[in-house]
């Protein structure tokens, strides 16, 4: 039976809400602490193989107090890395468009495009993809748009259609568990 994959968007930061963060290496705030510890909780009893995370230090601290519990050390996965906003990085979010609505292909200035993101999670699922055939269930600790590209890809659903799920917008703090098809799995546990 193939296993799950958990994705978990990093605790909030002093930026989230307001600025683009993009690959801005920001730390947690309280909030991001807090929120990173209840994943404990949130899992007790959940049984997770390995913990992938992105390379910035917001990921890699919300995965901490969970991996700390489980013996596990998080796997750091440069392709979990947040959308490069370039210029646009702590830029203020008002008068600007969503960047789920931007066309795949426009890069943000001095940035990255969605596409290329997408690019990113696929080569992430085809690093795993055998773990989770085998049955492993694997918990990412990323970001915002990033997994949702991470979820589009293990569905099979292309970028131009990536950011049309509601139910894989995360809140700071949030977690969703998805299937080897990348069906939604009603609770994590």
């Amino acid at each position: 039976m193939p296993g799950k994959l958990y994705l978990v968007r990093h605790g909030r930061t002093a930026w989230n809400g307001e600025r683009f963060l993009g690959r801005a290496d920001l730390p947690l705030d309280g909030t991001g602490r807090e929120q990173a510890d209840a994943l404990v909780a949130r899992f007790a009893g959940v049984r997770i193989d390995a913990i992938y995370t992105s390379p910035l230090q917001r990921a890699q601290a919300t995965a901490a107090p969970l991996a700390a519990t489980r013996g596990l050390v998080p796997i750091i996965h440069d392709d979990l890395q947040e959308v490069d906003c370039g210029a646009w990085e702590g830029v203020l979010k008002d008068g600007h468009r969503k960047i789920a609505r931007r066309m795949p292909d426009d890069p943000f200035p001095d940035g990255e495009s969605l596409r290329a993101a997408y690019g990113r999670a696929a080569a992430f699922i085809a690093t795993v993809a055998p773990d989770l055939d085998s049955g492993a269930d694997l918990l990412v600790v990323g970001h915002y748009l990033t997994n949702q590209l991470v979820s589009a890809v293990l569905a099979g659903i292309p970028v131009e259609a990536a950011f049309d799920r509601p139910d894989q917008r995360l809140q700071t703090g949030a977690a969703i568990a998805l299937d080897r098809a990348g069906g939604l799995i009603a609770d994590p546990r």
